[in-house]
């Protein structure tokens, strides 16, 4: 296998020269740069770098147009690409993420998190295209435009394939992502969401943490705590996971996306991928986000026991306003009847026997 190639493109001289002097001293492949988009457009249609590194400001179309136009003529869409910029602002993140980057990082990175960063993107792009399906069996995206093409049965049947797919991928069986999708369907409900609604959350909550199929082993099933750059590998199953819904026209994939890209914000900004605070998570993201750590606290984990589900409510509610939506834990307490008979039912326990059908 030869040396990583890494291309980056931007118009500036002085930062071309300190990222190759970087790239050389950390020995960590070998630099293609343009100083132009249109001049990166024309030469990577022929070339396809390993890793991508795009300045936002350019002369005659910014680094998001570019990654557009680099897409549409061939350049593999599971390339891992970084956005520098000098400013950013939350607009251009978003529009970064939409457009399919692992990385938005700001000029005045220093030059040791910039090293670790592009190790990083090598990893991924030295992952085989896949960290998804064997060889001879259907892809990830396969399966999407199956059950997209066939509709109705088949799609919901993709669905459910798909959410088993990540559960294996994972330390937690399947009931995990049953249980938090009934729970988050219990939540919407007390919150006035129609039926019509509630079963669309429902189908499409346990494609939560889909992108860990793109998570390497040795991250995902490491007994010990993770490095930061474990960490930072780990934090990408969000964008992961709405890489490979977001262009799905199903209504249950595009939900999916939704929740697979915003489930680890925090209402006080703190979360990820993008820091959103408040009502700009996504409600459904906010809604699994608290259901997914409810069902977490009061299981068994590897590296913990269950707790009470009293100290699990307590623990959310002392976490409502920074971490939860303080509407949706409203909801959720005034939900936990409803809660205590979905975890039952799944838990097997005789005490507390549903005395209602169980919520679908």
């Amino acid at each position: 296998m030869g040396r990583t190639q890494i291309c980056i493109v931007d118009d500036n001289a002085t930062w071309l020269a300190r990222l190759g002097r970087l790239i050389e001293e950390a020995d960590l492949g070998d630099v293609v740069s343009y100083r132009h988009p249109l001049e990166a457009l024309t030469s990577l249609r022929d070339r396809h770098p390993d890793v991508l590194l795009v300045d936002y400001l350019m002369p005659g179309m910014n680094g998001i147009e570019l990654l557009t136009a680099l897409h549409a003529t061939g350049v593999p869409a599971r390339t891992p690409v970084a956005l520098v910029a000098a400013s950013l602002t939350e607009p251009i993140k978003l529009q970064a993420w939409q457009a399919g980057v692992m990385e938005v990082l700001p000029k005045s990175i220093t030059g040791q998190e910039m090293a670790l960063r592009l190790r990083n993107l090598i990893r991924m792009a030295a992952l085989p295209p896949a960290a998804e399906p064997a060889a001879g069996s259907a892809s990830v995206r396969d399966l999407l435009a199956l059950g997209a093409e066939r509709g109705g049965d088949v799609q919901r049947s993709t669905v459910d394939i798909l959410g088993r797919l990540a559960a294996l991928r994972d330390e937690n069986t399947g009931k995990h992502t049953e249980r938090m999708a009934r729970y988050a369907r219990a939540i919407a409900a007390t919150l006035g969401w129609s039926t019509a609604q509630c079963q669309l959350l429902r189908e499409a909550a346990p494609l939560h943490d889909l992108g860990k199929i793109g998570i390497p082993d040795s991250v995902l099933g490491k007994a010990g705590a993770l490095s930061r750059e474990e960490w930072d590998v780990m934090r990408r199953h969000t964008t992961i996971g709405y890489e490979l819904l977001r262009d799905q026209a199903s209504p249950i994939l595009q939900l999916g996306a939704e929740i697979a890209l915003s489930h680890h914000e925090r209402w006080d900004g703190t979360g990820y991928p993008l820091g959103l605070r408040g009502a700009d998570i996504p409600l459904s993201g906010r809604i699994v986000a608290l259901a997914d750590v409810f069902d977490a606290l009061t299981t068994v984990r590897p590296y913990k026991p269950a707790w009470l589900v009293e100290q699990a409510v307590e623990q959310i509610v002392q976490d409502s306003g920074t971490h939860f939506d303080p509407d949706v834990v409203s909801a959720f307490t005034s939900s936990l009847n409803r809660l205590h008979t979905i975890k039952a039912h799944y838990d097997g326990d005789e005490a507390f026997a549903p005395l209602v059908p169980l919520p679908n």
